[in-house]
């Protein structure tokens, strides 16, 4: 799935305020009609066409470091959820109970 960008969408909002078609619209964007129609409703219910705040707490780790804590814990199976930990260079702390979810997640244990 492709991200619209903010600039398309208030085209769409704009392309719609001038009474044009939601075909006229698809044409001249290339965005699908039900996107189209998606942006415009969120426009008339938040009179906004950025995207708004997601609810839960965001991942700590990247998708790039969940694929390296399942390299790590492939290549040597033996090892704890503490040492995969300890073996990768994080940006950020990341505690143990975190690489052991994303383990899990992988159908893998930290063993």
């Amino acid at each position: 799935m492709t991200k619209i960008n903010t600039e398309t969408r208030a085209i769409v909002v704009g392309l719609r305020m001038a009474n044009l078609s939601w075909k006229d619209i698809v044409s001249k964007t290339n965005v699908s009609q039900s996107s189209a129609q998606r942006i415009w409703n969120k426009w008339t219910k938040h009179l906004s066409v950025k995207d708004l705040p997601r609810s839960g707490r965001p991942k700590v780790t990247t998708f790039r470091e969940d694929r390296r804590i399942k390299r790590v814990s492939e290549t040597n199976r033996k090892l704890t959820a503490a040492e995969v930990t300890a073996s990768i260079n994080f940006q950020r702390n990341v505690s143990v109970s975190t690489v052991k979810r994303r383990l899990c997640s992988f159908g893998l244990n930290g063993r």
